[in-house]
């Protein structure tokens, strides 16, 4: 299967809108929350590292097929760099939920992928001393591709797919606040 996609003429379509959209204060909050962290201590950076990674392994289940490559390998960068660190993972406290609608991935996809425009941004405030292989890595599918799906998903069937899709963002962010409000042990 090809990860080949037209790319959008509007790169901020319907979809896309509607997730910035209901998702802005989740995404506001786990920002905070990240910021709160001191990047340039190895505790800080650790936790950040091991939330991630907690938050893709939770919701491997839940992965589109055509971000398992890019979420396999960002999984394998997390591990080493947490290892590198010598720092545990976290151990996520698994959502009781029932297994994602195919739109409900999309939006699971929206956030993670998200999180690498976010990575570049933090990758200034970790200490070169750090390994920083998962801040490093690029997805074979960019961003400006993964817009083009949202917004073909959308041309499909608007209503229902903005709604999944928004369902899933907001349980991942939840996932990531949840974790990162978390008292580490």
């Amino acid at each position: 299967m090809s990860n080949v996609v037209p790319l959008p003429r509007d790169p901020l379509g319907t979809l896309h809108r509607s997730l910035r959209a209901a998702t802005r204060t989740d995404h506001l909050g786990v920002d905070r929350l990240i910021g709160q962290l001191d990047l340039t201590r190895r505790e800080g950076y650790g936790r950040l590292l091991s939330i991630h990674h907690a938050v893709l392994e939770d919701l491997k289940s839940e992965w589109r097929p055509e971000d398992q490559d890019d979420f396999r390998a960002m999984s394998r960068r997390l591990q080493n760099d947490l290892r590198v660190l010598g720092f545990p993972t976290a151990n996520p406290q698994s959502m009781s939920r029932s297994p994602l609608a195919e739109g409900n991935k999309l939006g699971v996809a929206y956030v993670i992928r998200g999180s690498r425009l976010g990575a570049s941004v933090l990758r200034s405030r970790i200490p070169s001393q750090f390994s920083a292989s998962y801040f490093d890595f690029e997805p074979t599918l960019s961003w400006v591709q993964f817009l083009a799906q949202l917004q073909s998903v959308a041309k499909s069937s608007e209503a229902e797919a903005s709604d999944a899709a928004i369902h899933g963002a907001k349980m991942t962010f939840d996932l990531f606040s949840r974790l990162l409000t978390q008292v580490p042990e």
